[in-house]
């Protein structure tokens, strides 16, 4: 006796069901792929943007930082910085990173007083690293010693990667630039600013110039 077997064909309704999915598959994966496509183009605009805005930040606030510095010097008093040598005395003292003078600042709402300030570099962390702090240090005095008040110190911007002053000098109808200032009973006609900071790893410059009203009337 032959027993014979009989294979059971997929009815056409179950085929069409098994095909409708495998579609709907399809369907689904091309989707997430374009929504990926989608976000990674979106993303990448919102990188771009942030980096713009950071960018925009930094060169405000450096900026910002410059035109402070201008102001505050274009302002110096010709007064005899505090202790001065009978000898070598000094109105103004300037180095390639740091200044010394004494200006008439505000200390409140609508008041002012003649303070020296100071206009130094901090470092930052440890003794290798390359940023410092910009610092403004002032202190309080009369027109002819210092008055007792405590020091105060500012940070007028972070993340310093470099600072360089240079000074006009006048003398003779020949005009010059100088590195170090340290005339006696003299102000320099301007001092050339040049400020960098750091944000992120890119480095963000401004310069400026201070040209001091009271230089022309020594």
């Amino acid at each position: 006796m032959t027993v014979r077997s009989r294979a059971h064909p997929i009815s056409q309704r179950e085929s069409s069901a098994a095909g409708f999915t495998l579609v709907e598959m399809l369907i689904a994966l091309v989707i997430i792929a374009v929504m990926t496509a989608l976000m990674v183009a979106f993303m990448g605009q919102v990188r771009t943007l942030l980096r713009i805005e950071n960018a925009s930040e930094a060169e405000a606030q450096v900026d910002a930082v410059t035109l402070f510095l201008e102001t505050m010097i274009s302002n110096a008093e010709p007064l005899p910085l505090l202790p001065s040598a009978p000898d070598h005395v000094l109105y103004f003292k300037g180095s390639r990173s740091e200044i010394q003078l004494s200006a008439i600042q505000p200390i409140g709402f609508g008041s002012n007083a003649l303070r020296q300030v100071t206009l130094a570099l901090r470092r930052v962390g440890d003794a290798g690293s390359s940023l410092h702090d910009l610092v403004l240090v002032g202190k309080p005095r009369r027109a002819r010693s210092q008055s007792d008040g405590p020091e105060t110190e500012v940070v007028l911007v972070r993340d310093v990667a470099g600072l360089e002053f240079s000074y006009m000098e006048n003398s003779d109808q020949q005009i010059s630039w100088q590195q170090v200032w340290d005339n006696p009973r003299r102000l320099p006609m301007a001092v050339q600013i040049k400020l960098t900071i750091s944000r992120g790893g890119k480095a963000y410059p401004s310069k400026g110039m201070a040209k001091l009203k009271l230089a022309a009337a020594q």
